[in-house]
């Protein structure tokens, strides 16, 4: 998988996941401000529907990425069950 591929991926999955339930995932980004307050001030001031690109460009998604060497000659897939929820998406972008 490539790093364009798991970035729409991973973006998509923020837009099927906020647009579901966006109180849940209020709830999700608000509680993270002691350890990403990025993500508390995505959540506190903008529209939901801003909120996955938002977090796709925010700083602790850019570090994370970057930990992923892209140009090993592993082969990355995802099956639609592995994909994380939100609460999971925002505890490891709370520990970088």
């Amino acid at each position: 998988m490539t790093y364009l591929r798991f970035m729409e991926l991973l973006q998509d999955r923020l837009e099927e996941l906020i647009s579901a339930d966006p109180e849940s995932a209020r709830h999700w980004l608000n509680g993270s401000f002691e350890y990403s307050p990025d993500l508390f001030t995505i959540a506190t001031y903008n529209p939901p529907r801003d909120w996955p690109m938002q977090i796709m460009m925010s700083d602790q998604v850019t570090i994370r990425l970057n930990d992923i060497d892209w140009e090993r000659d592993t082969i990355l897939t995802l099956d639609r069950n592995e994909l994380p929820n939100l609460a999971e998406i925002v505890e490891q972008l709370a520990v970088s």
